[in-house]
């Protein structure tokens, strides 16, 4: 079974944040968050789950990449049975995966609507029964996600998603048959180990997304291509209040750089590019002020274009640590050095 593979530079806590995604999805309770993920190997069982909730990839299991390329070579049908490695039957039509669907992103089943499937059926044993599952509960979240998804397209009701447990797959089988799909199991049975190229990555640029959003990005699009969206009429789907005080923090934040803060002169500015944004919503819940909102579910968000000016307004510099501010006080000290003062901090 594919191991999760760590990447601690890439996770959002190394921007002095808290993200407790992973540690919540497990099942085995192997994910320990001392400031970076880590995880227990003898406890963990390797589902997945929490690679594919992670938003940045600091933590990756499913190549889904590389899935859909091989999937992309099957022969033209309009629906597909993935089975997960407890599911196992000669002669069967299955396209087998030695992961549980625990391990599957959004991306990877927006990817399969793209390849043009109206029916996807996900095949599974008895996840209670199963050592190395987590009785699907990342799963369930991801097919409500993609259902989202769908809805943005006008495809919900077009494209059927359905769990089907398999009654005589009871107990763990480590064989499954691929019939004249059996080409993908050499994708899957490979166990990639610690070292390999997706822990060498190096930690997020401010001007890159994660792996595992641009590919879906990359699968919205091309289902765009035959099912064209209007946009939203109204404002930007992400609005900064006037009470913002341009501290800056929402920028520092965010994983992708989809939230940029810039402040020259006496002038303070945030940009939002939205193909970028994640809806981790790590802006929102560090804002002091409370003053950042999403004006929309966040589904269409990667589908708009270009970079729009959110907020662009008149600020001044603190006297004590010379950054910006939109208010001072009559010291001419930012909120927090005005209260490190106020406290008798003297640095």
């Amino acid at each position: 079974m594919p191991r999760v593979i760590v990447n601690a530079a890439r996770c959002v806590n190394a921007r002095k944040t808290v993200c407790s995604r992973c540690a919540d999805i497990c099942h085995s309770h192997s994910i320990r968050l001392g400031g970076m993920p880590s995880i227990d190997r003898l406890s963990c069982n390797d589902c997945g789950a929490c690679a594919a909730i992670c938003p940045t990839d600091a933590l990756a299991a499913f190549d889904s990449g590389r899935f859909l390329g091989r999937v992309r070579r099957l022969p033209k049908s309009a629906s597909i049975v993935l089975g997960c490695k407890m599911v196992a039957g000669p002669g069967s039509d299955v396209v087998g995966l030695e992961h549980c669907f625990s391990a599957l992103g959004a991306d990877a089943l927006m990817g399969l609507v793209a390849l043009g499937f109206a029916s996807v059926v996900f095949a599974h044993g008895d996840c209670a029964g199963c050592t190395e599952g987590d009785r699907l509960r990342g799963f369930e979240r991801m097919l409500e996600e993609t259902a989202n998804w769908l809805s943005v397209f006008g495809l919900r009701d077009g494209v059927r998603l359905e769990r089907r447990r398999i009654p005589e797959a009871a107990g763990r089988q480590a064989r499954v048959d691929h019939s004249r799909r059996n080409f993908l199991s050499a994708f899957f049975n490979g166990r990639r180990e610690p070292g390999g190229s997706m822990s060498e990555k190096s930690p997020l640029p401010d001007d890159a997304a994660p792996d595992k959003h641009e590919n879906l990005v990359r699968q919205l699009r091309r289902i765009r291509r035959n099912h064209p969206i209007a946009p939203e009429p109204g404002r930007h789907p992400v609005q900064v209040a006037d009470s913002c005080n341009a501290c800056g923090a929402c920028g520092a934040v965010c994983p992708t750089g989809a939230l940029q803060c810039s402040a020259g002169g006496d002038r303070f500015r945030v940009d939002h590019t939205p193909s970028k944004c994640l809806r981790c919503s790590l802006c929102v819940s560090v804002c002091g002020k409370k003053c950042i909102t999403f004006n929309c579910d966040g589904y269409s968000l990667p589908l708009l274009d270009g970079t729009e000016v959110v907020a662009d307004f008149a600020c001044r510099k603190c006297l004590r640590c010379n950054s910006s501010s939109k208010e001072l006080s009559k010291d001419g000290l930012c909120a927090i050095c005005d209260k490190k003062v106020r406290i008798g901090i003297r640095t």
